[in-house]
């Protein structure tokens, strides 16, 4: 359903890019704010790349952020927008200046929950984390909606960065729909031939990669002929063994490379996310569209992209993770028909929940609902 109301004009605000598919959820948020809200334009339009030089972000044309905001708020005194989106944006919409607009903040998790759980903010200063945590609430206070993909997250937002419940909504993200393909039948186990596990993710080592290939080793040791392949990172051979295939990053932006990707999903078992920290995991529904189920470790949004015992498992992320995850998927390849329950059930959560379009009608109805 394509929304057929009052069209209202969408600015979008994000450092990152909005145009091509390799913002992954910008790119998509951005189409479905399209198809069921309204006419979208990215203030600003140029992102930065932390680390480029004065002279470099120059012949680039990206930017600073201060830059960026300078460019947002002369763009917004010529042309107002009914919306301000501001797309995993805490400190820019923090420092943004005074607007006429209506502002929806959108983020995946608060910073409260990131800072020490994600790699990238490791060795930050007690001043830099303050600051992360002084954005996010202002980014909080200032929004007059803010959209965010589970119940952990809404549960932090409120509680952490001071949210007022009434106006924090749950919008869950996906796949597009276009991706969804009718009449798919699932990748059944057949004895004797490989059980073929995947795992996809640049940030390898907070994603589990290692866990998953110990898993693969332990099928392997018990008598299951278990494979494992690799995309979207380029780890050390150390971390690889003979029963591991890398195939390295891919551009979603090609449809040939984005086809094979899909067509090796397809060909898999099961999708590996043993990660430590994660505030949803795209890559569940990317696999659940193929018809392959997935299995994830229970932290942060993990356990609410996939319902355990209906869609793939969810297992303790303490302890022994690799034993955990080959005893789940022993048990797949010892019950045939309970894995294929797992991929008809993953089929329909996608086309009914995993999706942009269920994202964009849930972001229209909290709009309509708040007045907005």
């Amino acid at each position: 359903m394509i929304f057929e109301g009052e069209r209202r004009e969408i600015g979008l605000i994000s450092l990152r890019g909005t145009a091509q598919k390799i913002d992954a959820s910008p790119y998509f948020m951005r189409e479905a704010l399209q198809r069921f809200v309204g006419e979208t334009a990215h203030i600003g339009e140029r992102h930065r790349v932390t680390g480029l030089g004065t002279r470099v972000a120059r012949w680039s044309g990206r930017v600073t952020e201060e830059v960026y905001l300078r460019r947002v708020q002369r763009e917004l005194e010529r042309a107002p927008r009914d919306l301000l989106f501001g797309l995993y944006a805490s400190s820019t919409v923090a420092m943004l200046g005074p607007t006429v607009s209506k502002l929806v903040y959108v983020t995946d998790a608060p910073a409260h929950e990131l800072v020490h759980s994600y790699p990238q903010f490791e060795g930050l200063s007690e001043a830099e984390v303050s600051r992360h945590l002084r954005d996010e609430e202002a980014a909080v206070e200032r929004a007059d909606l803010v959209v965010t993909h589970t119940h952990w997250s809404k549960t932090a937002l409120i509680e952490k960065a001071g949210a007022a419940p009434e106006k924090v909504c749950i919008a869950q993200s996906g796949v597009p729909n276009e991706r969804i393909i009718g009449g798919l039948k699932p990748k059944e186990i057949q004895r004797g031939e490989p059980f073929v596990a995947l795992f996809v993710g640049r940030a390898w080592e907070r994603k589990g990669l290692p866990e998953a290939m110990a898993a693969v080793e332990l099928l392997n040791a018990r008598g299951i002929p278990a494979q494992l392949k690799v995309f979207g990172c380029t780890p050390p051979k150390s971390v690889l063994t003979e029963h591991a295939t890398c195939f390295g990053p891919f551009d979603p932006n090609d449809d040939a490379e984005l086809d094979r990707f899909e067509g090796h999903l397809r060909e898999a078992h099961v999708h590996l996310l043993a990660s430590k920290a994660e505030c949803f995991g795209n890559a569940i529904a990317e696999a659940g569209a193929q018809g392959t189920p997935s299995i994830v470790t229970a932290v942060q949004g993990l356990p609410e992209a996939v319902i355990d015992g209906q869609t793939g498992a969810v297992v303790s992320a303490e302890g022994d993770v690799a034993g955990s995850l080959a005893e789940v998927m022993s048990e797949w390849y010892a019950d045939p028909e309970l894995h294929l329950s797992l991929c008809r059930g993953v089929l329909k959560d996608v086309k009914e929940r995993l999706n942009w379009d269920a994202w964009g009608m849930a972001v229209a109805s909290a709009l309509e609902a708040k007045g907005l």
